[in-house]
């Protein structure tokens, strides 16, 4: 099920990252998976999100989430 473009949080881009963890996450696989339609829209997101220390990008085919952010979605369970 895609999510609504305008509602997604932090949070379920990070339950996603980490759900997924096993495949080769790229940006437009992240797309594909929470609704957006352009990696253009993800871009930031993303930036953001590593700016924060909440995920870890890796030759640009690899997303990670961090252990801030494991810690980040526990606490908001």
């Amino acid at each position: 099920m895609k999510l609504q473009e305008k509602m997604v949080t932090d949070k379920q881009i990070l339950e996603v990252i980490r759900k997924y963890k096993e495949e080769n996450l790229t940006v437009r696989r992240m797309c594909e998976l929470i609704g957006y339609q352009s990696p253009g829209t993800m871009q930031p997101r993303i930036k953001e999100l590593q700016k924060r220390g909440l995920i870890k990008v890796q030759r640009r085919t690899t997303i990670q989430v961090t252990d801030l952010g494991n810690k980040l979605l526990e606490k908001r369970q």
